[in-house]
């Protein structure tokens, strides 16, 4: 261990907290929660997974302030659902223009607000008259959910930029919607006390196991012949999925659903134990964060036309930047949480004093920034944001 960055003190913890917790009540109104307070390119709007991290950040520090308009903000993209349920990926702080996507429509905001709204109905009281209307719509957006797997072996087929990362190339079977709609159905379940969605909630679970990553001893039935003939030959417990499709497999670590993995109890140990490993080494040898996607997307891959062609407003995905390769705060405050869980605590300390050291370095001139690039650290992308604020907060919370 090279000790490349200095161990934070309490002080520090305390003022990023402070600094987080002045940030989100920035980004609170009467009206909602935005997802910048910097604004810009639809930043200024109630976004559905920001709003969600947010809501279980909040939680977990215990900061019941924010529970009502938490609650108000995910009531609002309630109510501005599709018929099917389908809740938006993102509407107008007055409520009047719903997005639910750009070229397509998100499948993980549903299940976020989920995930966040049935966890502030246990902090906060809910009367009969809103258990009845949430349970409508959680059933129908579960119904829903059943037909984005055509195949109803339990996984779903997903389009290009249908979740967080929305201008990377992951589609088809993406193993971070899998595993959002698995936590939707398991809390779902145990919130309305359904066995038929917890068993469902099971059989997702088996499906993430034996199709990605770890298990390559049970090849699960989605692959083609060629690709289960491939991981007969070359397939190892640490090889990493983000997606796969009939024609092809995207083989890149993914960090945020890393920490789904670890937090849901779904990973393998081979599989944990390689990557832990490799976290480390970023950690403490190399000084930087975990990038979200890695390894990086180069202009010299195959991938890169794809990616340089999927974007709005500009080209964010050079190398090490934004989804390719940026390390972001949102994804560090999740995986410290889900380390800890896991039982890797000096893995998760390791982490959270590097992800306090870079967000004090960087302070003054860029307040909880969307990404730090991945081989400069240097703070990327928007300022003042309610999510990466959400990251420390979730990060602070395993002190």
């Amino acid at each position: 261990m090279c000790g490349l960055f200095h161990m934070p003190t309490p002080t520090r913890y305390e003022s990023l907290s402070a600094s987080a917790i002045a940030l989100l009540q920035q980004t609170c109104s009467p009206q909602g929660v935005v997802a910048s307070a910097a604004g810009g390119e639809n930043y200024d709007r109630i976004w559905a997974r920001d709003t969600a991290v947010v809501a279980l950040a909040c939680i977990r520090a215990g900061l019941a302030d924010f529970y009502p308009i938490l609650r108000h903000s995910l009531d609002k993209l309630g109510e501005a659902a599709a018929p099917t349920g389908q809740i938006p990926s993102n509407i107008s702080i007055d409520g009047t223009r719903v997005s639910f996507g750009g070229p397509v429509g998100r499948t993980d905001a549903s299940f976020w607000w989920i995930i966040a709204q049935l966890a502030l109905d246990q902090v906060l009281d809910d009367d009969k008259a809103i258990r009845v209307i949430r349970f409508q719509q959680v059933d129908a957006i579960l119904r829903h959910s059943e037909a984005w797997e055509f195949n109803y072996q339990h996984l779903m087929y997903v389009p290009l930029s249908s979740n967080w990362a929305d201008e990377y190339i992951t589609e088809g079977y993406v193993l971070f919607d899998q595993l959002l709609r698995y936590e939707a159905f398991r809390v779902a379940g145990l919130h309305f006390d359904r066995a038929d969605w917890m068993l469902k909630s099971d059989a997702i679970g088996d499906a993430i196991r034996s199709h990605f990553n770890q298990f390559p001893d049970r090849l699960g039935g989605l692959y083609t012949e060629t690709q289960r003939n491939w991981w007969m030959l070359h397939g190892q417990s640490h090889t990493a999925i983000a997606s796969f499709t009939p024609g092809k497999i995207v083989q890149r670590w993914d960090a945020w659903s890393f920490a789904w993995l670890l937090k849901l109890n779904l990973v393998g140990t081979s599989f944990a134990a390689y990557w832990l490993k490799q976290i480390d080494e970023w950690v403490h040898n190399e000084g930087k964060l975990v990038p979200a996607f890695y390894p990086a997307i180069e202009e010299s891959d195959a991938d890169y036309g794809l990616l340089a062609s999927n974007y709005a407003f500009r080209f964010k995905n050079h190398p090490g930047h934004f989804h390719n390769g940026g390390c972001w705060p949102v994804i560090q405050g999740f995986l410290i949480d889900a380390l800890h869980h896991y039982g890797a605590h000096a893995t998760a300390d390791g982490l959270r004093n590097l992800f306090a050291e870079r967000l004090h370095q960087h302070q003054s001139a860029s307040l909880f920034p969307e990404y730090f690039q991945g081989e400069s650290q240097q703070p990327g992308g928007k300022q003042q944001l309610s999510f990466s604020a959400a990251g420390w907060l979730l990060a602070a919370a395993t002190i």
